[in-house]
């Protein structure tokens, strides 16, 4: 069995260093670890080599885009082909809709939302020389996030006896809308996730008709 190559983001710890190790386990016997804690990592990277792995290191700060793609696409240069990415770097900063900043927003979406996408940008030539990623993911991912918004606020203003909906637009039978449109909906009286087909829509108990939109009411209300 040829041995396989791996590449680690947030290595230094956590998550991705035990990712890495249960790699090591399975015959990924060469490692490129990426963290911005290179004391920590050095000392990952320590217990690895002395589990039989073949491993690299780069010190790098993630949410700094231009050194991302000139440090990591160079070091895969080394490598004849990637198996495996562990794309798991990430903040855990919070905020809700009182209390985040600008800044704060920006830095939760530079580093858990950018990042992972440059990553697998750079990385996934690598893994399939041919072909490349659907050219609306970007676009795709900004909606999720739209809709994981419509969720949390939902939930933060329900004792407000606030409703807060999300709604797609998409062009009928166009190929990009179809790829990002919902596939479900959920009825506003009830709450009940109700799976649609994009060519049609489906009947709820309590509504005549529930068409291709998601809405988030607070559960909890009854008017």
């Amino acid at each position: 069995m040829n041995p396989k190559t791996a590449i680690v983001t947030g290595a230094a710890q956590g998550v991705s260093a035990a990712c890495a190790t249960r790699l090591l386990q399975g015959n990924t016997t060469r490692m490129l670890l990426i963290d911005r804690d290179a004391d920590m990592m050095a000392t990952t990277a320590y217990d690895l080599r002395g589990q039989g792995a073949d491993v690299d290191t780069i010190v790098l700060d993630l949410s700094d885009a231009d050194t991302l793609l000139r440090d990591i696409g160079a070091a895969i240069g080394r490598f004849e082909r990637i198996d495996t990415l562990v794309n798991a770097a990430g903040t855990t900063a919070r905020g809700g809709l009182k209390d985040t900043t600008p800044d704060l927003f920006d830095t939760i979406f530079r580093i858990n939302v950018r990042t992972p996408l440059l990553v697998m940008r750079i990385v996934a030539p690598a893994m399939r020389p041919a072909g490349g990623p659907p050219f609306i993911a970007t676009y795709a991912a900004s909606k999720a996030a739209l809709f994981a918004l419509g969720r949390n606020t939902a939930n933060a203003l329900k004792g407000d006896r606030i409703r807060v909906h999300a709604t797609t637009l998409a062009r009928r039978g166009h190929r990009a809308s179809s790829a990002t449109r919902p596939r479900f909906t959920v009825c506003p009286n009830t709450g009940a996730r109700l799976w649609v087909r994009p060519s049609h829509s489906r009947k709820c108990s309590c509504l005549p008709t529930v068409r291709l939109s998601q809405h988030f009411p607070p559960r909890t209300l009854r008017r």
